[in-house]
């Protein structure tokens, strides 16, 4: 089972949707013991949407105040939102822990 909208693009939220691959996978009266594995693909071991997600606001406020400087709309760069600030956040955990951590609690 490929990408599922995680990452970069899409940003769909893994904890989510490791919830609804998890309940079709392993609950499902239908498709529960139809499978004897299931491979599911990321990126990279190390891809985080909650991370991506977390860059593209960051990203987004630091523009907005841009033009707000430049339009003359702020008068001094006080609480100003700079990339250094992402660097200080908690970490963010990685797809596919997210999925191995929704899929074993499921045991």
């Amino acid at each position: 089972i490929g990408h599922f909208g995680l990452g970069s693009i899409y940003h769909n939220p893994p904890e989510e949707l490791a919830e609804i691959w998890r309940d079709l996978l392993m609950f499902d009266p239908v498709l529960r013991g139809q499978f004897e594995y299931v491979i599911l693909a990321f990126e990279g071991p190390t891809q985080s949407t909650t991370h991506y997600h977390w860059d593209r606001l960051l990203r987004s406020k630091e523009r907005e105040w841009s033009r707000r400087l430049a339009a003359g709309g702020i008068s001094s760069e006080p609480n100003r939102p700079t990339a250094e600030q992402s660097h200080s956040s908690p970490p963010t955990p990685m797809d596919m822990a997210v999925f191995q951590f929704v899929f074993h609690s499921a045991k």
